[in-house]
């Protein structure tokens, strides 16, 4: 079983559907762009200490948090995220590949200024958890008029308007 100290990488040696039916804490997660199966997260949370990186395949999330501490890259595989929170604490590219938000929350949760580019991925409740920083989204249609968005520590009590 890989560890935190793991990278794991699904490509063409391995086919097959993966279900995560485990907790599952590594260092870095990617799903090539030879990977033809299908990774699903059953019921067990996931936490990636580096970079996660999909460019193939299928990921379908289900009901606990993911968590991706280093760059979150969607380049190519049909990404249907977490119904709980996808906790996003570094640098987003949405490019190729299809993004679907499953009624979950994108958390940005960075320490720091972070980037959202790619193109158009459509988030159900959008959530940027901190102190005062920068953000940048590019395009702006990444955030379509019936998302929610939350500026604060706490969806319940936001602390900041946002306008676009």
């Amino acid at each position: 079983m890989p560890t935190v100290n793991d990278e794991v990488v699904f490509d063409d040696g391995g086919n097959g559907n993966c279900l995560l039916d485990i907790e599952v804490r590594v260092m870095d997660l990617e799903l090539s762009p030879s990977y033809s199966g299908t990774l699903i997260q059953i019921s067990n949370a996931i936490s990636i200490s580096g970079n996660a990186t999909f460019s193939g395949g299928s990921f379908i999330g289900g009901p606990k948090n993911i968590a991706v501490n280093g760059k979150f890259q969607l380049s190519g595989t049909n990404f249907i995220s977490t119904s709980g929170v996808l906790d996003l604490r570094a640098e987003a590219w949405f490019g190729e590949g299809q993004f679907g938000h499953n009624k979950g929350t994108v958390r940005f949760s960075r320490q720091e200024s972070f980037r959202l580019t790619g193109n158009n991925p459509k988030f159900y409740t959008l959530e940027i958890a901190g102190q005062e920083k920068e953000y940048t989204w590019t395009p702006v249609e990444n955030i379509p008029k019936e998302s929610k968005t939350y500026l604060a520590e706490s969806p319940q009590k936001p602390s900041s308007s946002f306008t676009y």
